[in-house]
């Protein structure tokens, strides 16, 4: 029997995917052990912040074509959100 770690990268590998964006941390850490295993097919390049993994997907897709992937910790911070998107609302000039 897999885990579902290694069925995850085994499904990405056979969609064609050979690189992924990233954060580690929290319950996605299984992933990132079993991704050990399979560096030779899956490459991944280690972002600061989960929207810098987002947004380099994006970027490598539409340069590339091929799927951007992103893998990121599962927490939320949601005090912190709430309170940037808060604080926005009321500075910014755009709203």
């Amino acid at each position: 029997m897999i885990s579902g770690a290694d069925a995850l990268i085994r499904s990405l590998i056979c969609e064609g995917v050979d690189l992924v964006f990233g954060y580690p941390g929290g319950s996605i850490i299984p992933v990132y052990d079993k991704l050990y295993d399979y560096q030779d097919s899956l490459k991944h390049v280690l972002v600061r912040h989960e929207q810098g993994a987002t947004h380099a997907a994006q970027g490598y897709a539409r340069v590339t074509g091929r799927p951007g992937v992103v893998i990121v910790r599962s927490e939320e911070r949601r005090v912190g959100k709430e309170c940037y998107l808060s604080r926005r609302s009321r500075w910014s000039p755009y709203h």
